[in-house]
């Protein structure tokens, strides 16, 4: 069994890695809130605090065990920033399509 100094490091450093995910996201939040987007700001910051977390929280355990609760944070921050990456492309999409019709 590991001891609780070893499993502190382990942790400390899945944490570290979800930061830098975390301020990325949390700034692409607040850029759509600034341009008057105040509807994508929320669905995205609703996905990326319940609706990802929730997901790989349920799926991670499953997978390495105990270390799969504390992943599920960075997990879902990276799921979240592809999410947030997209959606410039599919915003312009549907302007796209909207300025045809």
């Amino acid at each position: 069994m590991r001891s609780l100094s070893h499993l502190q490091k382990s942790i400390c450093n899945i944490c570290t890695i979800a930061l830098l995910f975390i301020g990325f996201n949390i700034f692409a939040s607040g850029l759509f809130t600034a341009l008057s987007n105040g509807v994508v700001s929320a669905v995205l910051a609703f996905s990326r605090s319940f609706v990802f977390m929730l997901i790989t929280m349920i799926v991670l355990p499953l997978i390495p065990g105990v270390n799969g609760i504390w992943l599920a944070t960075p997990a879902a921050e990276l799921i979240d920033l592809y999410d947030r990456l997209g959606l410039p492309y599919l915003n312009q999409n549907i302007q796209e399509v909207e300025d045809e019709v």
